[in-house]
């Protein structure tokens, strides 16, 4: 294990502890079934490390809910995000 891949396990580790979702695995990570959904983004809502979950879920394309959405979701949201991104990097080449 290389000095990067520690510090990323340990910082990985380190937000994990204060994840809503310990001890809720089968909500987050069977099949998407609504119900599962449905409960783990109840238990989301209201987590304090739901914003380092979810920006861990679109950095690693981690099977899963993280940070509250789908494989799904978070797909459709880099798209967005890439489209905005692009839109706006247009608009400064053409001032």
């Amino acid at each position: 294990m290389t000095n990067i891949d520690m510090i990323l396990t340990r910082e990985f580790v380190a937000w994990r502890e204060h994840a809503a979702c310990t001890g809720h695995a089968e909500y987050f990570f069977n099949d998407a079934k609504k119900t599962n959904v449905r409960e783990a983004k109840k238990i989301c809502a209201g987590c304090p490390v739901k914003q380092q979950c979810l920006e861990h879920g679109l950095t690693h394309d981690e099977y899963g809910i993280w940070g509250g959405l789908t494989a799904n979701e978070r797909r459709v949201f880099k798209r967005n995000l890439r489209k905005k991104l692009s839109s706006a990097l247009n608009e400064n080449d053409h001032k």
